[in-house]
């Protein structure tokens, strides 16, 4: 015999949810900044430089790569914003990996004496809070997406989710005897 947990019919959002617009918010503006930062990395290699060497052809490629993952940032938290990805797990974790690298890179600045280091420790942090936000707002990201497909499908708006538990309605605990009621 299963056990059907209680249904609540709610209104769909007509945003999505915060968190998740927020953590939107954040890649968007780690995108810009990323950009920024490549455009100006590009801008002060010189070639004619006599000691450049053969480091300007390895800065131009990765200042391009640089400015691809700037603008999938960019891309990505507007969609986010907008309500247009599909599920939020493979966001956080790419979230949280990249965040991992930005430590790594500012723990490796910061040993080498450069104070600069800070900055991809700020937005590593910056990062796991947009990881953190999309994953914890998960579930009602999920039921906002249902309740946009079936609005747009026609159906009514609603998206049915399992009803809160209230304290002492679970089994075994102080408001439960034990008996079967």
């Amino acid at each position: 015999m299963t056990i059907e947990p209680e249904l609540e019919r709610r209104p769909v959002p007509m945003q999505p949810p915060g968190g998740a617009r927020l953590a939107g918010l954040i890649w968007a503006l780690f995108g810009v900044l990323v950009l920024i930062a490549a455009g100006s990395t590009l801008a002060k290699t010189n070639p004619e430089k006599a000691e450049a060497g053969p480091l300007v052809p390895v800065a131009a490629v990765m200042g391009g790569v640089l400015m691809l993952a700037a603008l999938a940032f960019i891309g990505i938290g507007v969609e986010t914003i907008r309500g247009r990805i599909g599920d939020t797990k493979t966001l956080s974790s790419v979230s949280f990996l990249v965040s991992m690298i930005m430590t790594t890179s500012g723990v490796m600045r910061l040993i080498r004496g450069d104070v600069l280091g800070c900055l991809p420790i700020a937005s590593a942090v910056a990062l796991i809070a947009a990881g953190l936000l999309l994953f914890s707002s998960r579930r009602e990201y999920l039921a906002y997406r249902e309740g946009r497909k079936a609005a747009a499908q026609g159906a009514s708006v609603g998206v049915s989710l399992p009803k809160a538990k209230e304290p002492g309605s679970a089994p075994g605990s102080c408001g439960d005897s034990g008996r079967g009621s």
